[in-house]
């Protein structure tokens, strides 16, 4: 799995709360649902207390969906079909990008091993860095693209791999964190999923009422090293 960016997700925080504080009372009540591609990882949770928020400032009846057992795209595509038939006031969907990081396997600096599709089951998860690492146990490094880095962090830790390999990844949840912490990963690379689930729900809401129509906002890049890691609340990173 690799980075994510919400279609609808954007708008400056001032704006949606100058809007939302005054106009909600007078307003419809809308409907909203915040449809992503795996709704079992803890990843989400970020976005769904900045949806949350954000609903509630608005007024607004949201919730949020996923596929319950993992990544599975075409159950996400059915997910956002049914909110559509289902006379829903928009749709908030994330889209995943399988070639996101082929920009930085190709510098001719390291010899790259993988990539490994490690799946979103733990055990599975550490069946596969454990293979790998047994194929490969001149390893330097194993890096991860997504919520499931903490694996990386425990297999290292069980092996006594500290300080012989370097780990890190993508995504602030709290086993990632504790793993940065311990030392058994080095760093990890947060999306501020807060602002997807806050601005997104914002902007439709701007659309909707006021015919403010949603831009793209990167919602940036945020890398936690353990300078850093006990100053991050996974609630809003």
């Amino acid at each position: 799995m690799t980075r994510k960016a919400f279609v609808a997700a954007g708008a400056l925080v001032a704006l949606g709360l100058a809007a939302s504080g005054s106009a909600a009372a007078e307003s419809k009540h809308y409907k909203f649902d915040v449809i992503v591609h795996d709704g079992s990882t803890s990843f989400y949770a970020p976005v769904i207390n900045g949806m949350n928020i954000a609903c509630a400032q608005i007024g607004a009846e949201c919730k949020f969906l996923g596929p319950p057992n993992g990544s599975d795209i075409p159950a996400e595509v059915d997910l956002i079909e049914n909110a559509i038939n289902s006379g829903i006031d928009a749709v908030i969907m994330d889209i995943p990008d399988e070639k996101a990081m082929d920009a930085v396997t190709a510098t001719g600096k390291f010899q790259i091993v993988g990539p490994t599709v490690i799946s979103t089951d733990e055990t599975q998860a550490y069946g596969a860095i454990e293979s790998l690492y047994q194929a490969n146990s001149d390893l330097k490094g194993i890096f991860g693209t997504d919520a499931m880095t903490s694996i990386i962090g425990r297999f290292i830790q069980k092996n006594g791999l500290k300080g012989k390999v370097m780990g890190g990844g993508f995504d602030l949840v709290p086993a990632t964190i504790s793993a940065i912490k311990s030392g058994d990963l080095q760093f990890t690379t947060g999306q501020n999923p807060f602002l997807w689930g806050y601005l997104a729900v914002h902007q439709m809401w701007l659309l909707k009422e006021h015919g403010v129509q949603p831009i793209n906002v990167d919602s940036g890049a945020d890398t936690v090293d353990a300078s850093r890691a006990g100053n991050v609340d996974p609630q809003f990173h």
